[in-house]
Formats: C-alpha cells, sequence, structure tokens
C-alpha cells in the first residue's frame, strides 16, 4: 500500500492524520507495519513509497456488537465530515444541546475536542452512551 495511507491507518488519537479511516481500521483489525518499500523496489517504479502491512481480523467473538460498530461508523461520518470543526458542532445536527451536554457528562467525552483528537475508546463510549440517550 502507499506509505501515506498506511500512516493514515496507523494514526493515532492527536495526529493530524487520524481519521475515520484510522479509527475503523484499528476497531477492525490489529495492523502492523512491517517495514517501507522504496518506489525502486517496482517496475516501473512509483513517484511514491509503499509499505508492507499486514491486517490481522479481530474474531468475531472479540469484536464489538454490530449495532455498535454501525453507530460508530454513523458519528465518525459525521464528526470527520468536518473534522476542523469541534465535536459539539459536528454532532448538532443529530443530537439537540440538551443530548450533547448529557452525552459529555455520561460518555466523559470533552465536546469541545476535534474528531482527531478523540481516541478510539472514547468513540466507543460515545457511541454507546448516544445509543443509549437514542432510546
Amino acid at each position: 500500500m502507499q506509505k501515506d495511507v498506511v500512516d493514515r491507518i496507523l494514526s493515532k488519537e492527536g495526529s493530524p492524520n487520524a481519521g475515520g479511516l484510522s479509527v475503523r481500521m484499528q476497531l477492525l483489525s490489529k495492523i502492523k507495519k512491517i517495514c517501507d518499500v522504496p518506489p525502486s523496489s517496482f517496475s516501473p517504479p512509483p513517484k511514491v513509497f509503499s509499505s508492507l502491512v499486514v491486517f490481522e481480523p479481530i474474531k468475531n467473538d472479540l469484536r464489538l456488537d454490530i449495532s455498535l460498530e454501525k453507530y460508530i461508523d454513523k458519528l465518525l461520518r459525521i464528526s470527520f465530515n468536518s473534522r476542523r470543526k469541534m465535536l459539539r458542532n459536528t454532532l448538532n445536527s443529530i443530537l439537540s444541546n440538551e443530548e450533547i451536554n448529557e452525552l459529555s457528562e455520561s460518555s466523559k467525552v470533552c465536546f469541545n475536542l476535534r474528531p482527531q483528537d478523540i481516541s478510539i475508546d472514547q468513540w466507543i463510549r460515545l457511541a454507546e452512551n448516544c445509543i443509549k440517550i437514542k432510546k
């Protein structure tokens, strides 16, 4: 794969490369970068570096509930669609101010953060608590 794509997939919260793709991929599999591959290793050589990566899917019995995964995906799409906005301003399209305040308290996630600054565990807590509020 292209090195820059691999770097995005492997990025952690707080990184400028962090995005919905990195959260989704890390929820679904264990990812290990083996090495970088220079353009000279290919014929014809591409203009970019590549990386060799191993994706080991997380076993079904260890994965999150499918409805929770779908809700996380929904939150990621909405949030990273406007990645420069704070979470409070991106999620107001699906949540009222009252729900946002309740969700912030129950999930222990700061809604003044930008989506790329939120950890995978926080996305999970956010989705779990969002589902409870919406019921």
